[in-house]
């Protein structure tokens, strides 16, 4: 019987594959910019079932070996640095706000 989970299901198993792959130093990129009907056929996904998403998982090479219009896609992220999104321990006695 089909599980209306399942998407929920599938996310957990994407963030703990992610986290073992990165434990044993491996990086996965997931993916869902993909061509399902490929997908079906190559992976002979009987009818029925349903391709969520596609990673891929490997080790960091080194940017230079890279083409030249992909090199210039390598730097770091501008994401908020963790220690400003997250803290460890209970919230500290004043907060103030974003």
């Amino acid at each position: 019987m089909p599980s209306h989970t399942h998407s929920f299901d599938a996310g957990a198993a994407s963030g703990y594959l992610a986290l073992q792959a990165n434990r044993l130093g491996w990086y996965v990129h997931g993916m869902v910019g993909l061509d399902m009907d490929r997908a079906f056929k190559e992976l002979n996904v009987p009818a029925g079932y349903r391709v969520e998403a596609a990673y891929a998982i490997g080790r960091k090479g080194d940017p230079a070996n890279l083409p030249e219009q992909l090199r210039a896609r390598e730097f770091a992220s501008d994401r908020l640095p963790l220690p400003e999104i997250a803290l460890e321990g209970g919230f500290p006695g004043e907060l103030t706000k974003l």
